[in-house]
């Protein structure tokens, strides 16, 4: 005989929060929007941008971290594109580059100005045969038009004329270097002179201008990957670590599968932090907990692009999947001595209030698609239509072009992405979600700071200055859809 919950399925923007007395001297800017993802790692800002084709590249990635976010590299991208991805993330910005491009003394300049070309690059630092640095070649110190035929050692600054780091030197330290000589590279040799690696200046004016981005012990911005439940994906996912990814996003549609509780056991083995999911219910918490993830990911059917519900049927309301997982969480915790796991609402958050509701049920971390994929950083492409349009006052102007973003859900017929369904053949793939434009928002450090100062606004109208003194404080109230349309703006522009 079929069951029945006892519940109804809600979605976030079905709430409103009450505010409440607010600490007596204490500001919006010292809420903390971060998330403890292991004991050894605090991301700054409790936000990933989803493991989508259209949503998640290197740009993003890297743009997100320097707020403090996450982006996630997703599964369905080639292995080359994957290990490129990390790659560049790893390589925007470092404490220590020990990757460095480096030219001999008798290296033509020439090809130095190819690989500037090539690479972006403008300072190579100059090591002999035998591994000493011998000196250092920047674009400034040469004329393209005629020094092309020149050997390196012409035109670059020899050692003895260099501010030099010894071997041990700590990365404030060199940072302080940068600044007091005002130099834009520090090279760091040992006590015989070989080159170890170097210090740049851009790295640090990157830390001084995004104070809270998210970084590894070495400075380089962090970014995850998705994983498939399969085994097939365990080699390339370990070559991605290797390359530097931070942690693992065990991406599947419905988490109760026991290859996802093999897959998590499979990736915990790379000394990342691993997240499962999708879950909805307490059932699906457990199974992904009892794993020994550090993280479950919330979410069957509340995406922008998805049609899960009407295709299957299946799924819940984002706001009640939060709900009943976030007591499971709470419930667990206690019985197994302390050992917390964090929740990571997956969709359904169209605005800033959505994301506030979901923080307020308990949620420790979101991700975002469609919200991140409007912004210029993302890896969807950029489409621009043409509307007919009446201007009474200037009837010169008859057109005008408007840019969009493309996106698509992974469980789209664009997307694709079996692995994720837990199909084996892409001819009788089922498609759970669209396709479509949305509305190009601009760069995300047009969009992304006003936002973030939103989410604390409304963190401090509860008087919490976490996360989880949120879901302490919040007081949660369901609205009628009166109530919704009434809490829309009314203003129209005739």
């Amino acid at each position: 005989m079929v069951r029945f919950t006892d519940q109804v399925s809600e979605a976030l923007f079905e709430y409103v929060i009450h505010t409440r007395l607010k600490p007596r001297g204490r500001t919006p800017d010292e809420v903390r929007l971060g998330c403890q993802i292991t004991e050894d790692m605090y991301m700054p800002l409790a936000m990933f941008s989803a493991a989508m084709q259209c949503t998640t590249g290197p740009d993003l990635s890297i743009a997100l971290a320097q707020y403090g976010g996450c982006g996630v590299i997703p599964r369905s991208l080639s292995q080359e594109d994957r290990v490129d991805a990390v790659k560049k993330v790893k390589r925007a910005k470092a404490g220590f580059v020990y990757d460095t491009i480096n030219v001999t003394p008798d290296t033509p300049i020439a090809e130095v100005e190819k690989i500037r070309k090539e690479t972006g690059y403008s300072s190579f630092p100059v090591v002999g045969d035998d591994g000493k640095l011998e000196g250092l070649l920047t674009e400034k110190r040469y004329r393209r038009d005629r020094d092309s035929v020149l050997p390196v050692s012409a035109r670059m600054k020899p050692v003895s004329e260099m501010k030099l780091g010894e071997d041990g030197i700590s990365l404030g330290e060199a940072n302080n270097k940068l600044l007091e000589f005002g130099i834009g590279i520090l090279p760091i040799v040992d006590r015989n002179g070989t080159y170890l690696c170097s210090v740049f200046w851009q790295d640090l004016q990157k830390h001084l201008d995004y104070p809270d981005e998210f970084v590894d012990d070495k400075g380089r911005y962090r970014t995850f990957v998705a994983a498939s439940m399969f085994p097939n994906d365990f080699d390339v996912v370990e070559q991605l670590v290797k390359e530097g990814a931070d942690g693992i996003v065990v991406d599947t549609a419905d988490a109760k599968n026991p290859l996802m509780v093999d897959a998590i056991k499979r990736y915990l083995t790379l000394d990342v932090p691993v997240i499962g999911g999708n879950i909805i219910d307490r059932e699906g918490f457990y199974l992904v907990a009892r794993a020994g993830a550090h993280m479950a990911k919330i979410g069957q059917g509340p995406g922008y692009g998805c049609t899960t519900r009407r295709k299957k049927s299946q799924g819940r309301a984002q706001a009640t999947a939060i709900r009943d997982c976030t007591a499971a969480r709470d419930r667990f915790a206690k019985r197994k001595r302390g050992r917390y796991v964090n929740l990571c609402a997956d969709g359904g958050m169209e605005e800033t209030g959505d994301m506030g509701v979901a923080f307020a049920l308990g949620a420790n971390c979101l991700m975002h698609g469609k919200y991140f994929c409007g912004m210029t950083e993302s890896a969807a492409p950029m489409v621009t239509r043409t509307f007919g349009v009446d201007v009474p006052d200037n009837p010169s102007i008859q057109t005008i072009a408007v840019d969009f973003k493309w996106y698509w859900g992974e469980a789209s017929a664009r997307g694709k992405n079996i692995d994720r369904y837990g199909h084996a053949d892409p001819k009788t793939f089922t498609t759970e979600g669209n396709e479509g434009p949305v509305p190009h928002v601009g760069s995300i450090h047009k969009v992304f700071p006003a936002d973030i100062q939103t989410l604390k606004n409304t963190l401090f109208g509860s008087g919490a200055f976490d996360t989880k003194e949120f879901n302490e404080k919040a007081l949660l109230e369901r609205q009628s859809h009166g109530s919704h349309i009434e809490g829309g703006s009314k203003v129209t522009r005739s």
